[in-house]
């Protein structure tokens, strides 16, 4: 529901807050269930006839999208694409992305090159500088071809479930003094999932 849910880049069941009732079958597939129970307890609630639900043919089923990768819909200090492996629901707080290579893909959006073009097109009407990502702009972010041939699983896998910082801390700047008087020092697991990039782009 929330990305302050998310301790890490990998959406992981023990971080989550909130459970959501996932059924698709019809009430006569349900009988002697507690599902079916708990579906009436909630119409005794009036939730069937509240505006969200009452125009689906059944009005608890919430569908199947399942998404792989899941993007933020505001940027502040903390780039993170987060990669939901064991296909969690997803709220409208987020937007999702789907592709056939989803796992580099995403692995490469949490990169340092990744937040770079994240903070090229994002929209910067928001104030205090947070950023507005929308579908659109997601299409737009630079993929390199070889990145199947560049990022592997073993690389990054510590990177993945190490708790995720803001972006200043990965990368070992203080944003309180001018940046181009800092020489970067970047986590131990942001430099060698860089490197990765940065190697193929002839990147220092």
């Amino acid at each position: 529901k929330s990305p302050r849910e998310l301790k890490t880049i990998m959406v992981r069941i023990e971080d989550l807050n909130y459970l959501v009732l996932m059924c698709h079958k019809e009430k006569r597939e349900l009988k002697g269930t507690k599902v079916l129970e708990y579906i009436e307890w909630g119409e005794k609630q009036k939730f069937n006839q509240r505006p969200t639900c009452k125009g689906r043919a059944r009005w608890w089923d919430l569908g199947e999208i399942r998404m792989k990768i899941i993007s933020k819909r505001f940027v502040d200090v903390s780039y993170s694409y987060f990669l939901n492996f064991v296909d969690f629901f997803v709220g409208d707080t987020f937007f999702v992305i789907d592709h056939s290579d989803w796992e580099n893909i995403g692995i490469y959006l949490n990169t340092s090159l990744g937040c770079f073009f994240t903070e090229i097109i994002g929209r910067k009407n928001m104030g205090e500088g947070v950023l507005l990502i929308y579908g659109p702009e997601i299409t737009n972010i630079l993929i390199l071809k070889s990145l199947n041939k560049l990022i592997h699983k073993s690389n990054c896998k510590r990177f993945l479930t190490n708790e995720k910082k803001d972006i200043f801390t990965e990368l070992g700047f203080d944003p309180d003094n001018p940046i181009r008087e800092q020489e970067p020092n970047p986590l131990p697991d942001r430099k060698a999932l860089d490197d990765i990039v940065f190697d193929a782009l002839g990147l220092t």
